[in-house]
């Protein structure tokens, strides 16, 4: 065996060990598959772990360490199968013994609901700002929140797989630049989470739904403060 098939099959037996911990009793794994996808956000991957029922889909770091909460599917979940990667522009490479395969399943987005979803999150989200003595002093309009209930929905849609209509409008969301002009602080970013949080909680009963929601609004809270220079702290604000 060559140098390139050993890290080869190095790389094929780490990813089998990332998922074997999330299947279930007796399931039988037939392949694995790594997926990355390219986005102006952030580096996003999964390991992708194939069984005869399911697809198992573990969110991981550049360093294939889990990083978010696990999600499967069964196999009458997935859109469609292709040559072409798996949804929002992802591509992969797949080992195993059912020879070469290629997904494409439904993005976040999709599922949970499209734009409607993010209008409900969004709009239950400003209906605590609208009336948070810390927060609305920060916007411009307190009277009117309407362009910025707007901007944040089609930020969030577009981050979760839609529609790339910020960016459109308005180029990279360059976030922490955007606050800059506003102090955020430990008050503000906690006054932040509790409306966010509890719009979550309103928008979807679905836990994991909520668990890769929060899984992001807590760090990205916590990286807008500009209260203290960098590093920004990694802590959960929560805890």
């Amino acid at each position: 065996m060559g140098m390139f098939d050993e890290k080869f099959a190095e790389h094929e037996r780490l990813m089998r060990a990332v998922v074997a911990s999330n299947l279930l009793p007796g399931e039988e794994l037939v392949g694995v598959c790594q997926a990355t996808e390219k986005s102006s956000f952030s580096y996003k991957g999964w390991v992708i772990g194939v069984t005869p029922q399911r697809l198992v889909m573990v969110p991981v770091d550049r360093k294939m360490q889990p990083r978010d909460a696990v999600q499967a599917f069964v196999r009458t979940d997935i859109v469609r199968s292709s040559l072409d990667g798996l949804g929002g522009g992802a591509k992969h490479f797949l080992t195993s013994d059912l020879g070469d395969i290629r997904f494409d399943v439904a993005s976040r987005y999709q599922r949970v609901g499209g734009i409607e979803f993010f209008e409900r999150l969004v709009d239950a989200f400003y209906d605590g700002v609208a009336t948070d003595p810390v927060l609305l002093p920060l916007y411009p309009d307190q009277s009117d929140l309407t362009l910025s209930r707007r901007r944040l929905m089609l930020f969030l849609a577009q981050y979760w797989g839609g529609p790339t209509t910020y960016n459109d409008e308005r180029g990279h969301p360059r976030l922490r630049l955007r606050h800059m002009p506003f102090t955020v602080g430990p008050l503000e970013r906690d006054r932040w989470l509790h409306h966010m949080t509890h719009a979550v909680r309103l928008a979807s009963d679905d836990e994991q739904v909520r668990q890769a929601l929060l899984g992001y609004f807590v760090p990205a809270a916590e990286h807008l403060r500009n209260d203290t220079g960098l590093p920004i702290s990694p802590h959960d604000p929560r805890s």
